[in-house]
């Protein structure tokens, strides 16, 4: 049982790290807390969104979009996930637009 408190609070530390980071402003490195924390605890759908977060800010919406994929798979109607990959599919239509003309 010591080992689920441990592995819960490494997921919950590397979170918070990752939110600390991305207010500060660096997402790139927020990407990493993020990732961690995914990696510990896949089944999290607000840590694939937050690392979501992080991707797009980072210029990464290709991996945005496979985080919230993540997210989504396990939480289908989380709202706030359904919202970010609409904008990302909209940017990216948006683009393909722009390439095109």
């Amino acid at each position: 049982m010591g080992t689920d408190s441990a592995h819960d609070q490494g997921v919950a530390v590397s979170g918070r790290l990752g939110d600390n980071i991305m207010k500060a402003g660096r997402p790139a490195e927020a990407v990493e807390s993020f990732s961690e924390a995914t990696r510990l605890d896949p089944s999290q759908p607000r840590t694939r969104y937050n690392l979501a977060l992080a991707l797009q800010a980072a210029g990464k919406p290709d991996q945005a979009r496979e985080a919230l994929r993540g997210a989504l798979g396990s939480a289908p109607d989380f709202q706030p996930a359904q919202a970010l990959m609409q904008e990302l599919s909209t940017d990216s239509q948006a683009r393909k637009t722009q390439i095109v003309q």
